[in-house]
């Protein structure tokens, strides 16, 4: 067997002004460890970056719009599992409410797009996505089989998050009006 060249596949510069903050640091073992690694960019410059130790189980998935330096979470849902959660918090049209936020979700049917992805940040504020970007974090997820729907309970606190954010943001901006 030959030894591997260990020549670069690509080199990719970071597109982002100075108040998205430096580009993440990769692991030292980035290159010679057992990693899933994933790089997305779409056409707008948007980049993401999504790691995963595949021994420890630890990932990280960072993107240059909202701030390199923001650890971000994906929270994986399914259809019943958003039916339920929306019916704990009392919300009569999530769609509306999702939107309100700038979040993303798309349930065309249970059939045909049976989860979808959300990305919440550090403090629990919803990311909004476009569909590539959620296609690339959920096939992120399929390959690293981190495909454990997020709980009920954990899907209804982040919703009550959502909720009372959404609403103080339209008192102040009332107040501000």
């Amino acid at each position: 067997m030959t030894e591997p060249t260990k020549q670069p596949i690509f080199f990719v510069t970071n597109h982002h002004v100075a108040d998205c903050g430096a580009a993440p640091t990769l692991p030292a073992d980035f290159d010679t460890g057992p990693y899933f690694r994933s790089y997305f960019q779409n056409k707008y410059g948007e980049q993401w970056l999504f790691w995963r130790h595949l021994e420890s189980g630890e990932y990280e998935l960072r993107g240059g719009d909202c701030g390199w330096d923001n650890k971000l979470k994906p929270v994986l849902v399914d259809y019943e599992t958003l039916i339920t959660a929306m019916k704990k918090t009392k919300m009569a049209n999530l769609a509306a409410q999702f939107v309100l936020a700038g979040a993303s979700l798309t349930f065309n049917t249970r059939e045909h797009h049976p989860r979808a992805v959300l990305v919440v940040n550090a403090v629990d504020e919803f990311i909004t996505l476009n569909m590539g970007e959620r296609l690339w974090i959920h096939a992120c997820l399929i390959a690293t089989r981190q495909e454990e729907v997020t709980p009920v309970e954990e899907l209804v606190r982040l919703l009550q998050h959502f909720v009372k954010r959404t609403k103080a943001l339209k008192s102040k901006m009332r107040s501000d009006g």
